[in-house]
């Protein structure tokens, strides 16, 4: 079954069914208080005893079908706001990380098709933490629910906005290519221009994003974690950067996560008279395992930093 199914009840469906009760429910009703009138002008009391009865249980009949009729009401929209929960962030209201990637499931399937381009947008708030921090969670939470609002008075109406964790948002734009992903970054960056008014504070909102294009053949995870990618290179080049996927930038935030583990897993320097090789480290079986020397490694940090920062902006986009 489909999420849209799911999370749309049927407009007019439960007005429909109580429409239909009460049609069924008053013409008997009626014909029976016609017949007790006229019984009672006759003065037949045997026949009206009987019609009393048969409307009595007429009665009683309907009174259990308006119950049953409203327990099945109070079962759908208690389905419905579970659905609702299950695929909607709490405390935006956008579609979380489920629906997400539902959502961009079915239009990578539909641009596949069509053979139209598509493009998602990952938005990671810069200072968040130092707001959460300084000024408390409730706080926190009113500039996300600010940051939602502005960043879908940017979007069109065809876009999908959701929230997909933390103060990280992802964007799905249909029909796009690249030059328009760029121009809805900068109206979200025109909607963030003005502060946000709380409790008498002002303050103003910043996000890195990265975008990346579906070239044809990436799944929703491989076009998330390339968008992921380009984010997390904006915000190591600054506050409020938006950065483009490329595979380049892709390979040295790699390289640079990977130098970064080896370091923190390093065996330390020591003295070349010492009797143990430095590179080897003993582990709880009493084997001896290999570990990258931290004298090695640091001269590949040293190079990977020396190679990155002597690009231009140019040349690191």
């Amino acid at each position: 079954m489909r999420v849209k199914q799911l999370i749309e009840p049927r407009a007019g469906a439960t007005n429909t069914v109580w429409l239909t009760y009460l049609a069924l429910g008053l013409a008997p009703l009626l014909a029976s208080t016609a017949l007790i009138v006229q019984e009672v002008l006759n003065g037949d009391i045997s026949d009206l005893v009987l019609t009393i009865m048969t409307t009595l249980l007429f009665i009683l009949v309907m009174i259990c079908l308006v119950g049953l009729v409203s327990d099945i009401k109070r079962r759908k929209t208690l389905e419905t706001e579970l659905s609702h929960l299950a695929f909607h962030d709490s405390l935006t209201g956008l579609p979380n990380r489920a629906l997400f990637h539902d959502r961009l499931e079915n239009a990578l399937r539909r641009a596949g098709r069509r053979s139209e381009p598509l493009v998602v947008v990952m938005i990671d708030m810069d200072g968040f933490k130092g707001i959460n921090d300084s000024m408390g969670h409730h706080v926190g939470d009113a500039v996300l629910v600010e940051m939602a609002r502005r960043i879908q008075a940017s979007l069109r109406a065809s876009d999908t906005c959701g929230r997909l964790g933390g103060d990280e948002f992802g964007i799905l734009i249909e029909e796009a290519d690249r030059a328009i992903a760029m121009k809805a970054v900068e109206r979200l960056y025109e909607e963030l221009l003005p502060p946000f008014v709380f409790e008498e504070s002002e303050l103003f909102l910043q996000a890195s994003s990265g975008i990346a294009v579906a070239g044809g053949g990436e799944d929703n995870d491989a076009l998330l974690r390339n968008a992921d990618s380009a984010m997390y290179a904006a915000k190591e080049r600054g506050d409020g950067i938006c950065q483009v996927f490329e595979p380049e930038v892709h390979n040295r935030t790699l390289e640079e996560l990977t130098l970064r583990s080896e370091l923190r897993g390093a065996s330390p320097i020591k003295s070349s008279s010492s009797s143990i090789n430095p590179s080897l480290t003993s582990q709880p079986a009493g084997q001896w395992a290999r570990r990258p020397s931290c004298a090695g490694l640091i001269q590949r940090w040293d190079w990977f930093l020396h190679n990155t920062s002597s690009r231009s902006p140019s040349e690191r986009d």
